[in-house]
């Protein structure tokens, strides 16, 4: 809701560089180049919002564990699967 004090003048705006505390230099931006810099930073993964950073670290940490169960598992099989007897000559039943 717009502030009615705004609405009638008595109010002043102040810049957005004073409201956000950017670091100097910055805050001679155009409001494009402002959103240009934020959409490049979020691309780049540099502006990740935190409960989406969680997500994908938990993420990954889970597929490193089924990663290790699966090599583990394949491994096994494979011993198995060797120390089978080769019967690549007999003759199949029908």
């Amino acid at each position: 809701m717009i502030d009615r004090a705004l609405l009638c003048g008595l109010a002043t705006v102040q810049p957005a560089s004073e409201v956000i505390h950017l670091p100097p230099g910055l805050g001679d931006l155009s409001a494009k180049a402002f959103v240009g810099l934020v959409v490049i930073m979020v691309l780049t993964g540099r502006l990740v919002p935190g409960r989406e950073r969680d997500y994908w670290r938990r993420a990954f940490f889970e597929a490193q564990q089924q990663k290790g169960t699966l090599l583990e598992t394949a491994e096994v099989t494979q011993g198995v699967l060797q120390s089978l007897p080769d019967v690549t000559g007999g003759e199949r039943d029908q």
